[in-house]
C-alpha cells in the first residue's frame, strides 16, 4: 500500500458581528477556495507544518487550539491526509499581498464559506468547528448562570436586594 501523502492546516477564525469568521485562500493553480493547509516537510511534525504552511499561505502567526477532524482523501489516485485544528487569527497580521500559490485570502462568515469552498470535505471541517464553538458557548452560559448571582427583582410585598433597589427607585 503506497503511504498517504502528510499534509496539515488549520481553520483560522475570528469573532465578527454575526458570529465567527472563517479564513478561506483562493489558489489560482487549482482555481478553487480552500483552507490553508500543505504538505510536511521530511521529519516535520503535524502540528509544525501546520503553524508554518499557515503562515507561508496567510501571513498569520498562529498557536492552534483545538484539533478538527482528520481528511482522507485521494488526490490523483493517491492518498493524502490532512490534519486540521482551529486556530485564532492574528490581528496584527500585515495585509496580504498573496504569493504564486495563494492568490487571495478572505474572512468570511462560516455560511458563505460553505458555498465559496470548492470541496465538501472543508466544508465538514467547518460543520465540526460551528459544533464545537456553539457546545462551548453553551457551556460558559451554563457556567455564568450557576454561578453568578443574579438580582431578581421581587415584588411590591416582598424585600428587594440592596443592588435592587437601586434601580427600583428606593
Amino acid at each position: 500500500m503506497t503511504e498517504p501523502i502528510q499534509a496539515a492546516g488549520a481553520l483560522l477564525w475570528r469573532p465578527g458581528e454575526d458570529g465567527p469568521q472563517v479564513l478561506v485562500v483562493h489558489r489560482p493553480r487549482y482555481d478553487d477556495w480552500t483552507l490553508p493547509k500543505g504538505k510536511l516537510d521530511p521529519g516535520e511534525h503535524v502540528t509544525a507544518a501546520a503553524v508554518r504552511e499557515v503562515f507561508e499561505e496567510t501571513g498569520h502567526r498562529i498557536v492552534l487550539d483545538r484539533p478538527l477532524p482528520t481528511l482522507r482523501y485521494e488526490v490523483e489516485g493517491l492518498p493524502k491526509v490532512v490534519w486540521f485544528w482551529a486556530a485564532r487569527a492574528d490581528d496584527g497580521a500585515p495585509e496580504w499581498n498573496g504569493t504564486a500559490e495563494i492568490a487571495q485570502t478572505q474572512f468570511v462568515s462560516a455560511a458563505k464559506a460553505d458555498r465559496l469552498l470548492s470541496y465538501p470535505r472543508d466544508v465538514d471541517v467547518i460543520e465540526a468547528f460551528r459544533a464545537v464553538a456553539i457546545a462551548a458557548t453553551l457551556v460558559v452560559a451554563a457556567v455564568i448562570h450557576r454561578f453568578v448571582e443574579v438580582p431578581v427583582l421581587q415584588l411590591k410585598d416582598r424585600p428587594l436586594r440592596n443592588l435592587g433597589r437601586g434601580g427600583a427607585g428606593s
